[in-house]
């Protein structure tokens, strides 16, 4: 595993170094993005000779922990070295531990063959999957930035020499760059009511899970009753499998506004005019290949014609993000969902999604189905750091298991306004 990617590192000894603050002056708008991420530009200003010296005086310099005068922040400084090249790694204090990817962490990377400099890295919310790359090219620099594993920005150029960069404070770099990358999606100010929606809904959730039951083809009809969703038959005991999940959520909001549940032979309801195709519609009854799909439209249908009885089955969807084409009733790529997510999290606060999986399945013949369907809490906690809730079948998982039992698949997405007045039914 490189080191460039994870790790964490005990404090083998502390002291103060007091050094001169390079004050840079931001725009106003940067000022407040670059409190979200502490800087630690002090720190290498005063090892400034031990980061651009000779490969054996670096090599032989100890691990020692600095306190940043600019943030106040701890900074763990180590030299480690890897297959033929060697790192010099500035790792910021979090919890009393210093996580190679806590927030603005520097990783600056030298071959050890001829002290060339090969990159800096940063990272940027705590995240091991969102950082920049920064890159020598020529008398200038360069730079990539990715966010939770998509990259977003590619050879942003950098208008200052490399070895500038090494030492400068990083809200320098977010002013040279600030025309061409949007640093506000990087660093959103947050949070905000809406987050402290939503995340109230997930802990009323996870209050709930222990009690809540599995079964196959199993949720709650309109009465609170446990029964089949194929047949409406009733259960021998009571339980959910993805979609009643689904739709028990949903009635958390729906019955505070009407006093029932949502009925099942409504969600049944298949939109063959807006989906599917000649080769699908053969297996329609057989397979029900656009079941998952049908489903979450319409669990967001119930509670649009709430308030806008003209809504139709398509209003809720998701079909806009910033960086990515939606492919109609498919979706987006669960690989990057996790910055799908951030997006509408940043642009849009203040909804949930209920998304539905589409991915290859059966034999004789394959067909791309909807398979699962699980809800999607995207929200900033208190500490502003980004967060997302997976719930699926009466789990609490996490975007990382989607992505390892769904590689190079999709989903579908629908949003749901959050609401304080959440209350899932008992079961």
């Amino acid at each position: 595993m490189s080191i460039i990617q994870k790790g964490h590192f005990d404090v083998n000894r502390s002291f103060r170094i007091s050094v001169l603050v390079l004050i840079i002056l931001a725009p106003a708008a940067l000022r407040a993005e670059v409190a979200r991420i502490p800087d630690n530009h002090s720190v290498r200003q005063q090892l400034a000779d031990v980061i651009t010296g000779s490969t054996s005086d670096a090599l032989a310099t100890p691990s020692a922990v600095f306190r940043d005068t600019s943030s106040g922040t701890a900074v763990k400084f180590e030299v480690l070295t890897q297959n033929d090249d060697f790192y010099l790694l500035f790792t910021n204090e979090e919890n009393r531990q210093f996580p190679i990817d806590s927030r603005g962490s520097y990783i600056i990377k030298r071959s050890e063959r001829d002290g060339s400099f090969v990159q800096i890295k940063v990272f940027l919310n705590g995240n091991p999957d969102s950082f920049v790359r920064i890159f020598p090219m020529g008398d200038r620099a360069k730079m990539d930035l990715y966010l939770f594993g998509y990259r977003l920005y590619h050879d942003v150029t950098i208008p200052v020499r490399f070895r500038q960069v090494l030492t400068d404070p990083f809200s320098k770099l977010m002013a040279l760059t600030g025309s061409t990358i949007d640093w506000s999606l990087v660093f959103p100010v947050r949070p905000l009511p809406e987050d402290r929606v939503l995340g109230g809904m997930v802990e009323r959730i996870r209050v709930l899970l222990p009690r809540l039951a599995d079964h196959a083809d199993g949720a709650m009809n309109s009465k609170g009753e446990f029964v089949y969703i194929k047949n409406l038959q009733a259960l021998s005991h009571g339980g959910f499998n993805c979609s009643g999940f689904g739709k028990w959520i949903i009635d958390g909001l729906y019955e505070p506004r009407t006093g029932r549940l949502i009925s099942i032979e409504s969600l049944k309801k298949k939109h063959l005019d807006l989906r599917g195709n000649p080769w699908s519609s053969r297996y329609e009854e057989e397979r029900d290949p656009y079941f998952g799909l049908d489903w979450t439209r319409n669990l967001a249908l119930a509670l649009t014609h709430l308030d806008n009885s003209s809504a139709g089955p398509l209003t809720d969807d998701v079909t806009e993000v910033p960086s990515f084409r939606y492919v109609e009733n498919v979706g987006y790529p669960i690989d990057d969902l996790e910055f799908i997510l951030y997006e509408l999290a940043v642009n849009e606060p203040g909804y949930f999604y209920l998304g539905a999986v589409n991915r290859e399945y059966g034999s004789d013949p394959v067909l791309r189905e909807f398979t699962h369907v699980v809800a999607l809490f995207p929200y900033f906690d208190s500490h502003g750091q980004f967060r997302v809730s997976v719930m699926e079948r009466n789990l609490e998982t996490g975007v990382q298991s989607l992505r390892k039992r769904y590689p190079r698949e999709y989903i579908h997405l629908v949003r749901i306004a959050a609401s304080a007045d959440f209350h899932p039914p008992m079961p």
